[in-house]
C-alpha cells in the first residue's frame, strides 16, 4: 500500500504543513478521494474547467471515465500544488491544468489591477517551479514564463490566461453559449449546465486545436498507470 505524510507533501509542494493539512481535511475523504481509485487524475482550478474538459473529451470520442481518468477541481494554484504532491507521492499519474492568469485581472473588476496582476504572476511562478520540466512538449515551449502563450505538455497545461480565453476561439461554442444568454468574454455567469450544453451544441469542425491536444495529453496519463494499489495519506 502506497502512502505519504503531511510533512512530505509540504516539502514537495512548497506549502506550509498547516495549509497542507487544511487542504487534506477539506478535500479528503470528499471529492478528492475519487482520485485514489483512478488510473489517472486531471487536476483543474475550478468547476468550469472540469465540466468543459469532460464534455470536450466526450465530444472528441474519449469518455474520461471509461479511460479510468477522474477530473478533480481544486481551488487555486496552491490547491493544485498540494493535490499534485499527494497524488505523485502515491504513484497516481496526474495531469495538471492551470490558468496562467496573465490577462485575468483585466477581465474582472479589481480595485487594484496592478496588485492583482502581480499576485497572479507570483502564484503562477510558484506553480511552475513545482512542475517538472522534463515532460514532452506538445504545444508551446518550455521553460514557461508568465505571459507566454499556452503550453501543453505530456504532464501539464498552463493556459496563457484561462480556459475561457481558449474557448473564445471556438466560434460555434461562443454562439451556443450566447444563445443561452451568457457572454463568455465577461466571465460573469459560469453556468455549468450552460457550458456543457454549449459544448454539446457546438460544431466539431471548429474545435480549437489546443483543446484537442489537451484532451489527448490527459488521455495519455492513464497509460502511465501501472497498478491498482491502495493509497493512503498519513497525518504524521
Amino acid at each position: 500500500m502506497a502512502s505519504t505524510t503531511v510533512q512530505s507533501v509540504a516539502t514537495d509542494s512548497g506549502i506550509d504543513e498547516d495549509k497542507v493539512e487544511k487542504a487534506i481535511t477539506s478535500h479528503i475523504p470528499t471529492e478528492f478521494s475519487e482520485g485514489f481509485f483512478a488510473d489517472g487524475v486531471a487536476l483543474v482550478e475550478g468547476s468550469t474547467d472540469r465540466v468543459v474538459i469532460d464534455a470536450v473529451a466526450a465530444k472528441l470520442g474519449h469518455d474520461l471515465d471509461h479511460n479510468g481518468i477522474t477530473v478533480l477541481s481544486v481551488e487555486g494554484k496552491g490547491g493544485l500544488r498540494v493535490a499534485r504532491a499527494i497524488l505523485a507521492a502515491l504513484g497516481i499519474p496526474t495531469y495538471v491544468l492551470a490558468d496562467g492568469d496573465h490577462g485575468t485581472s483585466e477581465n474582472k473588476t479589481y480595485k487594484d489591477q496592478t496588485a492583482a496582476h502581480e499576485s497572479h504572476k507570483a502564484d503562477t511562478e510558484r506553480l511552475v517551479l513545482a512542475l517538472p520540466t522534463t515532460y514532452e512538449v506538445k504545444q508551446g515551449s518550455l521553460p514557461y514564463n508568465f505571459g507566454d502563450p499556452t503550453v501543453v505538455c505530456s504532464g501539464f497545461t498552463i493556459w496563457k490566461d484561462d480556459i475561457e480565453e481558449e474557448l473564445g476561439g471556438w466560434s460555434t461554442f461562443v454562439a451556443a453559449l450566447s444563445a443561452d444568454g451568457i457572454d463568455l468574454a465577461s466571465r460573469s455567469n459560469k453556468n455549468l449546465l450552460a457550458y456543457r450544453n454549449a459544448v454539446i451544441a457546438a460544431a466539431d469542425d471548429d474545435i480549437p486545436e489546443v483543446l484537442k491536444t489537451v484532451v489527448e495529453a490527459i488521455i495519455g496519463v492513464a497509460h502511465a498507470s501501472g497498478s491498482e494499489a491502495d493509497h493512503e495519506v498519513e497525518e504524521v
